[in-house]
């Protein structure tokens, strides 16, 4: 004879766990889309200002070779263009691998989440009436399938759980260098970008040999006085 308070309670509990379970998985949902849209763009515009900063430093060194002017430093601008193909290509895959770091970890939490579903079917089943009606042999197996597909799904929360865990050690430490080789980047260019403006400037500086003669006076000291 079942009693009907417990029914209650066991429906109640088994109602709380597949909502507990779904709540989880749309606000997991709803914050993962933030948060890819967020990185996604602060990533692709550290791609869009690396890629840009080493066009207009070629161009620069091709406005260089025109105008006769000596390249000094250049180990400076190579620095750079290290730095900034670094920042670059480690934010292009930065955005990659948050992606998978945001998927393997909403499945580990829902796959946890329906263990824990299972698990509570499994400790209840035995106190809710069924239609039709479950024998006592058929209603252990329903509990023992049930304990199973739990035990599978807390494998796969696990195994989901390994592989986030390793994708968001590869997107923090990625994003720090991408981050760090576009400062590093930058500084080599401003100090190359200083070095060659000095020496762009002390080349146009008049000297005192090319100043002009003053006007009425006359340049032969040999020629006779009026």
């Amino acid at each position: 004879m079942l009693d009907p308070q417990r029914a209650i309670l066991a429906d109640d509990r088994m109602k709380k766990a597949k909502h507990l379970t779904d709540a989880v998985y749309d606000k997991l949902t709803e914050l993962a889309e933030t948060n890819r849209k967020s990185y996604e763009t602060f990533y692709g515009q550290l791609v869009l200002i690396s890629g840009s900063t080493i066009a207009l430093s070629v161009t620069y060194l091709g406005y260089r070779k025109t105008t006769q002017l000596p390249v000094v430093h250049p180990h400076l601008l190579v620095t750079t263009w290290v730095f900034l193909l670094l920042c670059l290509l480690l934010s292009v895959f930065t955005n990659f691998f948050y992606a998978h770091y945001l998927t393997y970890g909403r499945q580990s939490e829902y796959a946890k989440r329906l263990a824990e579903q299972f698990e509570t079917e499994a400790e209840e089943l035995q106190y809710v009436r069924h239609l039709p009606p479950l024998t006592h042999d058929q209603l252990a197996k329903t509990c023992a399938e049930r304990q199973e597909i739990a035990k599978a799904r807390r494998g796969d929360s696990t195994w989901n759980k390994r592989r986030a865990n390793l994708c968001w050690l590869i997107w923090k430490w990625g994003g720090l260098c991408a981050r760090t080789a576009l400062v590093i980047g930058m500084i080599f260019l401003v100090m190359f970008a200083i070095v060659n403006f000095q020496t762009a400037a002390g080349a146009n500086a008049p000297t005192k040999n090319s100043l002009p003669a003053v006007s009425g006076q006359n340049s032969n000291p040999n020629a006779p006085q009026r």
